[in-house]
């Protein structure tokens, strides 16, 4: 996996804006029809309460894969959305406690919550 995040700061506000570009390749796998690369990018928003503390949301909706059956072929996945709380504990270890859903089908079968860690080496 390879991603660069970009962050903007809103001048004179609380406000942050990004860019997270990813891609993923699976060197390894057991599975004929599995995903072998997903490029993506994904905007999201921050709003910080305080040097620990945030609000952030993240739209996934520019994200594409192809399989090891169809390696030409990108198809666009489902577009999802998360909502919660940014929690820095140290200035490497970043949490993100969050409920995430899918757009086209928002149901709760598809909705989950999720705790996302972000740990800098």
């Amino acid at each position: 996996d390879l991603n660069h995040t970009i962050l903007w700061a809103v001048p004179h506000s609380h406000w942050q804006f990004g860019l997270n570009g990813d891609w993923s390749h699976e060197f390894y796998s057991q599975s004929v029809d599995n995903y072998q690369d997903i490029l993506a990018l994904y905007p999201f928003s921050e709003y910080e309460f305080n040097s620990h503390y945030s609000f952030r949301t993240v739209y996934r909706g520019l994200s594409y894969s192809n399989s090891t059956t169809a390696l030409d072929t990108f198809t666009h996945q489902d577009s999802t959305q998360s909502l919660g709380v940014g929690i820095s504990l140290t200035r490497d270890i970043y949490l993100y406690p969050n409920v995430q859903w899918v757009w086209e089908d928002l149901r709760t079968e598809k909705t989950n919550v999720a705790l996302n860690a972000y740990i800098n080496l």
